[in-house]
Order: C-alpha cells, then sequence, then structure tokens
C-alpha cells in the first residue's frame, strides 16, 4: 500500500511553514509528538496555531520528551498548558524529592529511553515526519547560513487511523505490546519490542539486498555490529556504498564517536563524507529504490532505546528528490581519506579510546 501523495522537504523553513498551515485547516485533530520543543519564533508559531485549532474545537494532543524541554522556561511551559491542549511529557525525570519512593528509581530506570520521535498528524489523514525538531536552529529565516540541513517529508492517506491508535499507546504509556492490527502503510514504528525488531531488521535486510547503491544520511553514527558488518558486506561486494556524516555537530562528541568506526568502513570499500557548510541533521536512507526519510539515527539509542518513526517512499518524483538532494549535499562534503585518517594526532587517539566505553550508550 503507498501513500496518496508524498512531498519532500530539504529545509526546516518550507516545511514549518506546512505544517502551519496544515493544523490552521485542521477540522477535528492534531496530534504532535516532538523530542525537542525550544522556546523560540518557531515554538511561538507553534502555540499560536495550537491555541487558534482549539478556540475552533478541534482536539490537540502535545506530547513532548523530558530531556527535549529540559530548556524550557516556565512561563512558556504554562502557556502551553494554558492553551488548552493535550499536554504529556514523556518519560519525566526523577526529582530528588522523590528519592525514598518507587515513582524516583521508576523514572531512573527509564531515564535513558526517550521518545525521539518528531510527528505532526492532522485529521487522521495528513502525516508530517522527519529529523526537525520545534527549534529555530532549524530556520534559514533566523539563523541564516548556520541553520542546520535537515529533511522532512509529508506524506497523506485515507485513514491513518492505525497511527493514532499508536500515539495513544505512547500517551498511555502502556508497557505490553499493543496489537492494533497489521500495519499496511509504509511505515516503520518500534514501540514494543516486536515493531523494534521489524523496523531495525527491514532496515538491514534492505542494505544485505541492495545490488546498486546503499546511500545514508545520518547525523550521529555509532552502528550496533549487524549494521556494521551490513555496511562492511555491502562494501566489499562493490555496492556503491556512501555515508554522509557531519563534519560538526550539535554535541562536540559526535564526530570523533562516529570517527569510532571509519578506519574498517574505508578499508572494506565503503566512502564516508563529511558534512562542511553547517550542521547536519538528517536521517535519510536511499538503499537502491528503497528510500526512507524520518528520525532513525544510525547508532545504538535509535537501534535500543528512543522511540522513533520513519516513511518509505516509493514514487518516482520522491525517489529522484532523495537521489538529487544526496549529490548536491556531496559537493558540500569532503572525502574521507584513510591515510589521513590514520595519521590524527594523538590527542584525538586517546579520547576516542574513552569515547568506546560509552559508544553504546549513543
Amino acid at each position: 500500500m503507498n501513500w496518496e501523495t508524498e512531498k519532500v522537504f530539504h529545509d526546516g523553513d518550507s516545511f514549518f511553514k506546512s505544517v502551519l498551515e496544515s493544523i490552521d485547516g485542521a477540522k477535528n485533530s492534531v496530534r504532535l509528538e516532538y523530542y525537542i520543543f525550544s522556546e523560540g519564533v518557531l515554538a511561538y508559531r507553534f502555540l499560536r496555531a495550537i491555541q487558534n485549532a482549539v478556540a475552533r474545537g478541534v482536539r490537540v494532543d502535545l506530547g513532548l520528551d523530558a530531556i527535549g524541554t529540559l530548556r524550557m522556561s516556565t512561563s512558556f511551559f504554562n502557556e502551553i498548558v494554558a492553551s488548552g491542549t493535550k499536554f504529556r511529557i514523556y518519560h519525566p525525570l526523577p526529582r530528588i524529592f522523590f528519592l525514598f519512593t518507587s515513582k524516583f528509581w521508576r523514572r531512573l530506570f527509564r531515564i535513558n529511553q526517550r521518545n525521539h520521535r518528531k510527528i505532526c498528524l492532522v485529521d487522521e489523514r495528513i502525516l508530517f515526519v522527519g529529523g526537525m525538531n520545534v527549534d529555530d536552529w532549524h530556520l534559514i529565516e533566523v539563523k541564516g547560513k548556520e541553520a542546520w540541513r535537515d529533511s522532512g517529508v509529508c506524506v497523506t492517506s485515507k485513514d491513518l487511523s492505525i497511527l493514532t491508535r499508536n500515539l495513544e499507546v505512547v500517551w498511555h504509556k502502556k508497557k505490553k505490546e499493543t496489537d492494533f492490527g497489521e500495519i499496511k502503510l509504509p511505515i516503520l514504528l518500534n514501540d514494543g519490542r516486536f515493531r523494534r525488531r521489524r523496523l531495525n531488521r527491514t532496515f538491514i535486510s534492505r542494505i544485505k539486498s541492495s545490488n546498486r547503491r546503499v546511500w545514508i544520511t545520518s547525523p550521529y553514527f555509532t552502528p550496533p555490529a549487524r549494521l556494521l558488518l551490513a555496511l562492511i558486506d555491502s562494501g566489499r561486494r562493490g555496492v556503491d556504498t556512501r555515508l554522509l556524516l557531519p563534519s560538526r555537530a550539535d554535541h562536540f562528541f559526535s564526530r570523533p564517536m562516529n570517527g569510532l568506526f571509519y578506519p574498517m568502513l574505508l578499508s572494506s570499500g565503503v566512502k564516508i563524507y563529511e558534512y562542511t557548510m553547517t550542521t547536519l541533521h538528517a536521517k535519510t536512507a536511499v538503499l537502491d529504490n528503497w528510500v526512507l526519510v524520518g528520525t532513525s539515527n544510525r547508532n545504538h539509542r535509535s537501534f535500543f532505546y528512543d522511540l522513533e518513526v520513519d516513511v518509505i517512499l516509493s514514487y518516482p518524483d520522491s525517489i529522484r528528490e532523495m537521489e538529487k538532494q544526496f549529490i548536491e549535499d556531496l559537493r558540500f562534503s569532503k572525502a574521507v581519506n584513510l591515510k589521513k585518517w590514520n595519521e590524527r594526532h594523538w590527542i584525538y587517539r586517546i579520547f576516542e579510546k574513552i569515547l568506546w566505553l560509552v559508544h553504546k550508550w549513543t
């Protein structure tokens, strides 16, 4: 089953303009999930859109992750609550005054499990998914040339109620795997063990079956063994295997963490490029003609801990658009040379060895 329509975005300005227009046109429901909802120009636009939707009688659900809202001011938090939206925080952080209660230890145990999804679902028909959080760093209008390079997609279907039920499972934090029927839509979810295995296995099996190209863009790259071996095998089979990773990232340890895997990949024929124009935050894959856009990084967090959502695109125009953008991004990237990489400073190597101890947590 394919989407009715597909539209790909490669900048936050046009992506969020479309998101906000859809919220303004909502008639029945708006369901939002975001990892980061950072107070700023974009967040206030969302707040106004939410307030207007609620005033029209539209049901608005807003789910945010506790880590992603740490920098939100109390006044802005109160404005969201007062807007009339149904508001929930995913996995709240443990507070010291709960120290001697079961609630503290429950929250501490779940602290590494985050909701990394970025979803806007309007009237159970229009779905926006991608790497973009509600953060001004995604707006060229605000940040200019320093705005992050990211990708998102808008897809439509006659009935996305199955996704609504999935959002409600996350909303109510149900512990047991919920069977709400076979997901016939081209979407990959990872709440629950079965769906997590399905997402991971689908991605890896697609790499293994690719004969022409494996083009992956990811800001964070600490691949689990199965993914790493699939990429090494792809390079050795002579498949055009390219990884597009950031030269600078929003976390200082990201690039050296990514670099832990460069030697074994480069020596297997995998080509690695580092994007130099600005911070790269897109999470996409072009595996032959199987195209993925979503929230999943190629790291341990996305594979084993965080909630993610990825959309599969199949329209020829979408495939061509993703091909074109990947080639365009390579124009502003530098290829990593194995010999030069092996000559990096000894201090950098020590730092990498330290990072190796924690790479499975990132």
